[in-house]
């Protein structure tokens, strides 16, 4: 069981500081990559970092596949939501909404995919720029890790970042990525239409009008219906 994130999650929640929680136990730099699921500690370095958090280990390990089934369709459902729906305040709130809830998932699978969504509705508001690369960075050491959807999403924010910094040729090379790996996954009509409308926005300011008017009319099929 890789569950850095938890670590992570309940370390920040008692405003506890790395050093801190590191100290007598291993390093602050270590400790960066065990909550990064960078790196799988020992048995014991994990029970002496449980304990300093106050986590009941044999309680985390009860944690069965139905409580992660409802993590991903929760996951599933906030990403819908921000999506088709487009608001900043919305997105704002649903964005604090999934960062609370994220203590209930344990598996890197869940935990890959939380990311991901976080990056995307992070992405939507802004933000600082340089923390979202960092991101991104981290993010691509794992990606080997990733199934077929999660890389998707991961080259849609990789587009959405280079777009959101102006370049706009880079963010046009991911997304063309992005459409060969649409090949590989099944998306939903909202989704499909959520692309084809990046798409459009993206070759529109790189002045490829007349690629973007066909994106953008694919995009309408959907949303003159919803």
């Amino acid at each position: 069981m890789n569950v850095g994130h938890l670590r992570r999650a309940e370390r920040i929640r008692q405003a506890m500081k790395q050093v801190v929680l590191a100290k007598a136990i291993c390093t602050p730099s270590y400790l960066s990559k065990i909550e990064r699921n960078l790196i799988c500690p020992s048995e014991q370095v994990t029970t002496l970092l449980f304990n300093k958090l106050g986590i009941d280990i044999d309680m985390l390990q009860k944690s069965d596949q139905e409580t992660e089934i409802e993590f991903l369709k929760l996951l599933n459902e906030n990403y819908k939501a921000v999506i088709t729906t487009r608001d900043d305040n919305f997105t704002k709130q649903k964005l604090e909404y999934v960062i609370h809830q994220s203590s209930l998932f344990e598996t890197d699978y869940l935990y890959y995919k939380y990311l991901l969504i976080v990056l995307r509705f992070q992405l939507i508001l802004g933000g600082d720029l340089e923390v979202r690369k960092k991101e991104i960075d981290d993010l691509d050491k794992a990606s080997a890790n990733f199934n077929t959807m999660q890389i998707y999403l991961f080259k849609v924010n990789k587009a959405l970042y280079y777009y959101a910094i102006k370049n706009r040729k880079k963010a046009i090379e991911y997304f063309e990525d992005v459409i060969l790996a649409v090949n590989t996954i099944t998306l939903e009509d909202w989704e499909k239409a959520e692309l084809n409308y990046m798409l459009g926005l993206a070759y529109t300011a790189d002045n490829r009008v007349f690629i973007s008017i066909e994106y953008i009319r694919k995009a309408l099929e959907f949303f003159k219906e919803s």
